[in-house]
């Protein structure tokens, strides 16, 4: 997903909220910001993304709540694996539900999660360290 996805939906989910619109009324206010083609582009990648439901002729932006289950989690989630791999080779992280696992098998990666102990309590998830020998 490339910002302009991003920006568009946002701008969309702003302006229209989770209301229906017309596939050409939707079309004529794209085309305020970019042109022609790329503005059937964005649509298509918006829909094509999930961002976007179509119901025959009318569009509807799906809720921010979904974007950021759906994208905006996993993204970080995979952003943390790749920090705490780092520090331990072994390391695992799943998500299950409302439930992050973090399972270390050194004591650097559980003391490294520990450590940001408060900023944890921000996530709309719970997380869960357990240290394997």
């Amino acid at each position: 997903m490339k910002w302009r996805e991003i920006a568009t939906y946002m701008l969309l989910y702003k302006i229209f909220g989770q209301g229906e619109i017309k596939y050409f009324e939707l079309l004529s206010f794209l085309r305020l910001f970019y042109g022609k083609r790329n503005s059937r582009r964005e649509i298509k990648r918006l829909l094509n993304i999930g961002l976007l439901e179509r119901d025959n002729d009318k569009l509807r932006v799906l809720d921010l709540d979904y974007f950021i289950k759906v994208y905006v989690i996993p993204y970080f989630i995979r952003r943390l694996k790749n920090r705490i791999r780092s520090i331990d080779k072994k390391a695992e992280v799943i998500m299950e539900k409302d439930t992050l696992t973090i399972i270390c098998y050194n004591q650097e990666c559980a003391t490294y999660i520990q450590s940001y102990g408060k900023e944890l309590e921000y996530l709309p998830f719970r997380v869960f360290v357990k240290v394997n020998k």
